[in-house]
């Protein structure tokens, strides 16, 4: 049910209306050769491939990277419910890898585990493939 339920989730994350940050130099590439990572449920982008200029806020941001293996660094923040601004921001950054595929569409998001108060998963969520990977385990409280 947790997996299912961050699968149908996941896939009404808006995306951003100016389309895709390129990440990469040179001509523009079609969508069939580039990687779509949109940033997902409390995570924020602060640098791809230590890139800092590729960051954005959660739910907002969309990057067209080349196919192979990044290093995303990402940081959680959430807001506690019924509150409308964000209430808690991990405390450093933490840097996850991951290999992406041509074509493909991933959202990284960060979910605290229901049965481990205080630690948060995050995950990359393959939306071609349906597939859904816990990338690291992070205590914040």
């Amino acid at each position: 049910m947790y997996r299912t339920g961050l699968l149908l989730i996941a896939l009404l994350l808006p995306g951003c209306a100016s389309g895709p940050v390129k990440t990469y130099t040179g001509s523009d590439r079609p969508a069939s050769e580039v990687a779509l990572v949109r940033c997902g449920f409390n995570l924020r982008m602060v640098a791809i491939d230590e890139n800092k200029s590729h960051a954005g806020d959660p739910l907002t941001c969309q990057f067209a990277v080349l196919p192979g293996k990044h290093a995303f660094r990402v940081r959680i923040e959430f807001k506690e419910p019924g509150m409308a601004q964000i209430t808690h921001v991990q405390k450093g950054d933490q840097v996850v890898e991951y290999e992406v595929g041509a074509g493909q569409t991933y959202d990284l998001s960060a979910v605290e585990d229901s049965k481990a108060k205080g630690v948060w998963k995050i995950l990359i969520i393959d939306q071609t493939a349906k597939n859904m990977v816990t990338l690291r385990e992070v205590r914040l409280r």
